[in-house]
C-alpha cells in the first residue's frame, strides 16, 4: 500500500457461517478491499505514467460523422519546413551523364 494512503480499519464483522470464515481468511491474507462501502469514493492516485497517458490523450480529438460513427484524430503541430540550402549531390558511380531535371 502506498505511503500516501493511510491503512483502513478492518470491517466490524464478516458474518457467521462458512462465508464469514472465508471472508475473514481472505482479509487476513490479502487485506481489506480498497472499497467495501458503496458510499466511499474510490481511492486513486495519479503516478507519472498516468500523467503521461493523460497528456497523450489530450492530443486526440474525437470526431463524429453524419452516420454517427466516431473517429479519433490526433492533433499535431504543423511541421516546420526545412530551411533552404544547397541541393544534395550524389556520386555518379555509373559513369553515365546525369538525367536532366524535370522542367
Amino acid at each position: 500500500m502506498s505511503a500516501e494512503i493511510p491503512p483502513r480499519p478492518a470491517p466490524f464483522a464478516h458474518g457467521a457461517g462458512m462465508a464469514g470464515r472465508v471472508a475473514r481468511l481472505v482479509s487476513v491474507f490479502y487485506g481489506d478491499a480498497e472499497r467495501d462501502r458503496v458510499t466511499e469514493p474510490v481511492r486513486h492516485l495519479h503516478d507519472d505514467l498516468e500523467n503521461e497517458i493523460d497528456d497523450q490523450l489530450r492530443s486526440i480529438r474525437v470526431e463524429t460523422d453524419a452516420d454517427g460513427r466516431h473517429y479519433a484524430v490526433r492533433v499535431t503541430d504543423p511541421a516546420e519546413p526545412e530551411p533552404p540550402g544547397l541541393p544534395l549531390s550524389y556520386r555518379n558511380y555509373s559513369l553515365r551523364p546525369p538525367l536532366p531535371p524535370d522542367a
